[in-house]
């Protein structure tokens, strides 16, 4: 992926974000998180699993959301031709580890991020 744009035709809606993050994650086979059983119902909106062994219900997030640590975020900084200035940054929201890893060997994680903007508007 080199663009937003690349991203926005991968990822159109949610259910396209849901099933690429299953498919990554459980590549090895559907699995509770909560206690490794593999007899695992799904709920009628795509969403939602209830293992049949100890009962739990998860969602393709449960128990992979890693705690993370702000260190730097950079803001990026455009001035529009009429002096307003507008910085943007990503922030991370979330870290969701997958079920694989690279050609090294190191763990895979998808991220989700969330656009701040602020806007500082010229005085004339």
């Amino acid at each position: 992926m080199k663009s937003l744009q690349d991203f926005n035709k991968m990822f159109p809606n949610e259910e396209a974000c849901i099933n690429y993050l299953k498919e990554k994650r459980f590549k090895k086979g559907l699995y509770c998180p909560h206690c490794g059983g593999k007899h695992i119902y799904e709920f009628s909106n795509g969403k939602t699993y209830k293992c049949s062994a100890c009962r739990n219900k998860f969602n393709i997030r449960t128990g992979e959301i890693m705690d993370i640590k702000q260190t730097k975020e950079d803001w990026s900084e455009y001035t529009l031709e009429n002096g307003t200035v507008i910085k943007i940054k990503q922030v991370v929201v979330q870290i969701i580890k997958l079920d694989e890893t690279d050609e090294q060997g190191n763990p895979s994680y998808v991220t989700q991020t969330q656009p701040i903007v602020s806007v500082i508007h010229s005085k004339g």
